[in-house]
């Protein structure tokens, strides 16, 4: 699904317009030893250049870009309020809201390497929802990384790193 971004991408193609650059100020921009001045050539491309970073931004306004819940019936361990919300603590599950943001779209299209290569990764996939659903499926995956030997069971719903960052959350709490 081509995107409006990828419609201006395609219509202004940056060699031809280079090109009508140089015609242009052949005729105009001409200094005394009859070379074409580079402040032009160089404003005009800074004003190009600006053109494409408004439609970037136009663009990351709109964001998130996919929003998906992460559901689990393990336990979780105890939470802050502020990661838990308003979810009562007695529930047999836990709900966690996930959304996408993508800060530069530009970054994997300039990619020379991602356009060498034939096979591609779901995260690179342009369909948002589909990147979602894989982080969300390696973070039920990694939530088998914290297991207890004693229950044959996860200590926690929440991936590993996650419930490393909340135990030095707690302990730095308990510190202060």
């Amino acid at each position: 699904m081509p995107m409006e971004d990828d419609i201006f991408g395609e219509f202004f193609n940056l060699e031809e317009d280079d090109e009508l650059l140089v015609e242009n100020m052949n005729d105009k921009g001409l200094n005394e030893s009859g070379a074409a001045m580079d402040t032009e050539q160089g404003n005009v491309k800074e004003r190009f250049e600006s053109l494409l970073n408004q439609e970037e931004m136009a663009h990351l306004d709109q964001q998130p870009l996919a929003v998906g819940y992460y559901v689990s019936t393990a336990k979780c361990g105890p939470l802050p309020k502020w990661l838990r919300g308003d979810a009562p603590l007695d529930t047999n599950f836990h709900t966690f809201k996930a959304t996408l943001h993508i800060h530069n779209r530009y970054a994997l299209e300039n990619d020379e390497l991602n356009m060498k290569t034939d096979n591609s990764h779901k995260l690179d996939s342009p369909i948002t929802y589909e990147a979602l659903r894989y982080v969300l499926e390696r973070y039920n995956a990694l939530s088998w990384l914290n297991i207890d030997p004693l229950m044959q069971d996860r200590k926690s719903c929440l991936p590993i790193h996650h419930s490393i960052l909340l135990q030095m959350y707690y302990a730095y709490k308990n510190y202060i």
